[in-house]
């Protein structure tokens, strides 16, 4: 059974209220007058506050004792003045809503402790106005409350009586006129039980709403002819002039709204006062300012939200039936504004369809990347005596190394074993103590993650700063971005955590920033400060080398340990140590920027010159020329050897290409639609994580590289775009989206 939610719309005026429960839902009738609609109204009866119609009767007693319109101006700083006891406004609106929460638990025939609010104002819980309709409902009991937009409540109701809502009904654009008793509002919204956010376009005439129109008549009664024996009874010093004023103000609304009905209206004030008589000409005669205000406001309106072709107009509020406010609008809108159904509980209807849609607004929890585990096992004869652990916290292990050893009650002494590589991260159980099947003993790490552990859908964790590369550790739990101001970020792969930042040079190129870090775990960082390469130990604070002097540099990678860094410079390619010695020089033009590749332990170099594909090993510099290129021409955009070193991957214009690293005979070859900017291997090759050029708009395809066919994607068709890393441990994937870099679990 779904929890019973009480819906509220307090309007200045009136209130309207509803109770959901289980898909149906019930009207709350006041008590007091039968009517659907309660007066927003308190009245101090002793130490009691008296609400809605009982407030109305009292006022006439001792209107010092009386308020209305609490919703209008609800501010924290707004206090309203009861006899001699002055009260914060949301404390008399808290009085009202318990007054709906005890009937709508009466008809539920269950406790109500959530509600949900419907508010005018747009700019969501953390307006001023929201913040104490929220306090309102603690103060009335409610444990949860939430707001809704108005309008879109409007929306909502609109869409709902097409049928059930749904994803074709959100793409309708809805006008709503909220003609209430503060101000007539036009407000542009989606349709749909899912849409609730900000307004497309919006315009106030605080001139058409009600309470403007009565001072309209009360001002006309004033100076009219009705001036002689108004002007002393309103004038009258303490509760004799006060009750004049609301008799007053009540006699206004009453002849304003039998105009809505009739060409003439006559009433009295009270029993011994004059009759008044009204046409429905000579009010509209008063509203001709007002009415020239809200034509000129649904025009600006219209300027900025462009054609309302094909958009449905809602007219709902107390003012709705007003002939002269329909005629305005119809004459402005080109089309016949007639007021919706029922327009005092139009927006109620659809903070119902809100509220009963609450069940489907639940999220499930997301699985957690693989990472810390615990370590259990099924000790002998249940239970034993824990002799002490195998190995120190921070060691890695391999699958059959014991970890830990027991003994049994037969005094035999057994081996607690690893059943896959990890890392022990820390002890869950003391020495000499008792365990048992199943009993927590350690929390371990896994180091690495194969094919049979990966889901079929990529996991998204967070979004990090920086699009401009990214490092994983050697063990994936930490890893590095930077952005094109030149910070590198070091954050927790597993939290999405920031740990440390470091401030480079603002790079020249994309490609003159990169990041790794070492067996010791220091992070590096190299980056071109205009003239040379800098080494930078982020972790240690220190500049270790500063290399590939010269004005020319296109790019530096980092070997996977951070043990060497490769540069590309013009005419020259070189590996160097990262203490800074030079191991090998390669003077080759590239055919382009993308044409060199650094293997993963950095003993092999890969380079695409005019000629030829080259690659050259480490020791002893021996290099082999594995396929001639006589008069090429197009784009080598990216190129990547894999993590055995034995294959590469070329993307050249819109081919991409698997080659033997030996021989350059190929493997397999596919064209693609759009030109690949950046390919990565998994550590075990058993995937390739590729990334299209911005036009294409494509997210990461995961591919199977015996064949090149895409098995998989990571992202959405907006995007990522730039380039793809996984961690060594191929647990994760993060790759450059937009301004920033999305993190994805592959195993979790």
């Amino acid at each position: 059974m779904n929890e019973p939610i009480l819906v509220v719309d307090p309007g200045t005026a009136w209130t309207t209220a509803a109770v959901a429960t289980d898909g149906r839902s019930e009207l709350l009738k006041e008590p007091s007058s039968g009517s659907y609609c309660w007066p927003t109204s308190v009245a101090l009866d002793g130490e009691t506050l008296r609400v809605g119609t009982v407030a109305e009767r009292r006022k006439r007693s001792d209107p010092l004792l009386y308020a209305g319109r609490l919703t209008a101006g609800l501010r924290p700083d707004r206090q309203v003045q009861l006899g001699h006891r002055g009260y914060p406004a949301r404390d008399l609106l808290s009085a009202l809503l318990g007054v709906l929460r005890t009937e709508a638990e009466r008809l539920a025939g269950l406790p109500v402790a959530r509600v949900l609010l419907l508010t005018g104002d747009a700019g969501g819980s953390l307006a001023p106005a929201a913040q104490e309709l929220i306090a309102a409902a603690a103060g009335a009991g409610f444990t949860d409350a939430e707001l809704l937009f108005l309008p879109a409540a409007v929306a909502m109701a609109a869409a709902d009586q097409d049928g059930p809502p749904d994803a074709s009904a959100a793409a309708e654009r809805v006008l709503v006129c909220d003609a209430g008793a503060s101000a007539l509002r036009l407000t542009l919204v989606r349709a749909g039980a899912g849409q609730a956010g900000t307004p497309l376009a919006s315009a106030t005439v605080p001139a058409c709403g009600g309470d403007m129109l009565d001072g309209l008549l009360t001002e006309s009664m004033s100076r009219g002819r009705s001036t002689k024996w108004v002007r002393p009874l309103i004038a009258a010093p303490g509760a004799p002039g006060e009750r004049a004023k609301l008799d007053l103000a009540e006699l206004a609304r009453r002849i304003r709204h039998e105009l809505t009905d009739a060409d003439q209206a006559e009433d009295t004030m009270t029993p011994l006062t004059p009759v008044v008589r009204f046409s429905r000409q000579d009010l509209e005669k008063m509203m001709r300012p007002p009415l020239g205000q809200l034509s000129s406001a649904c025009r600006e309106m219209l300027g900025k939200a462009g054609s309302l072709a094909g958009t449905r107009v809602m007219l709902v509020g107390g003012c709705a039936r007003t002939p002269a406010i329909q005629r305005a609008l119809g004459s402005v809108l080109g089309r016949p504004v007639p007021p919706a159904p029922a327009p005092e509980l139009a927006a109620l209807h659809g903070g119902i369809v809100w509220a009963e849609h609450a069940a489907t607004r639940r999220v499930a929890a997301v699985p957690v990347p693989v990472g810390l585990h615990g370590l259990a096992w099924p000790v002998p004869g249940d239970a034993a005596r824990l002799i002490g652990y195998a190995l120190a916290p921070g060691a890695a292990y391999e699958p059959g190394e014991p970890l830990a050893r027991v003994r049994t009650d037969d005094d035999a002494i057994w081996d607690l074993a690893g059943d896959e590589p990890g890392i022990l991260d820390q002890y869950c159980a003391s020495p000499d103590a008792i365990v048992a099947t199943a009993d927590v003993l350690a929390v371990g790490r896994r180091t690495s993650a194969g094919p049979a552990d990966r889901r079929a859908r990529p996991l998204w964790l967070g979004d990090l700063t920086g699009d401009l590369c990214a490092a994983f550790g050697p063990d994936g739990r930490q890893c590095a971005t930077a952005d094109a101001s030149g910070m590198v970020r070091i954050w927790d792969a597993e939290t999405a955590a920031e740990l440390a930042r470091f401030q480079a040079r603002t790079p020249q190129h994309p490609g003159c920033l990169a990041a790794a870090m070492t067996a010791e775990g220091h992070w590096l960082v190299a980056y071109f400060d205009g003239g040379a390469v800098i080494l930078q130990d982020v972790t240690a604070g220190r500049q270790t080398a500063r290399v590939a002097k010269g004005s020319d540099l296109r790019m530096v990678q980092f070997s996977g340990d951070g043990r060497y860094l490769c540069t590309a410079e013009g005419k020259r390619t070189r590996i160097w140590e990262a203490s800074g010695r030079e191991v090998m020089s390669v003077k080759e033009r590239l055919l382009s920027d993308g044409g060199v590749a650094m293997s993963r332990d950095g003993r092999r170099l890969a380079v695409v010159s005019r000629t030829a594909i080259e690659v050259w090993d480490q020791p002893g510099r021996q290099h082999v020329i594995i396929r001639k290129l006589p008069q090429s021409r197009g784009t080598v955009r990216h190129l990547a050897f894999s993590a055995d070193a034995t294959k590469l991957l070329l993307a050249y214009d819109s081919e991409l290409e698997l080659m033997s690293a030996h021989d350059g005979q190929m493997l397999w070859s596919a064209t693609l639609p759009v030109p690949v900017r950046s390919a990565e291997f998994a550590p075990d090759d058993s995937m390739i994580a590729t990334v299209s050029l911005p036009s294409g708009a494509a997210p990461v395809s995961l591919r199977d590289p015996a064949t090149g066919t895409e098995t998989g994607q990571a992202g959405s068709a907006d995007g990522p775009y730039g380039w793809a890393r996984f961690s060594p441990d191929g647990r994760f994937l993060i790759a450059a989206a937009a301004d920033h870099a999305a993190l994805w679990a592959l195993a979790y």
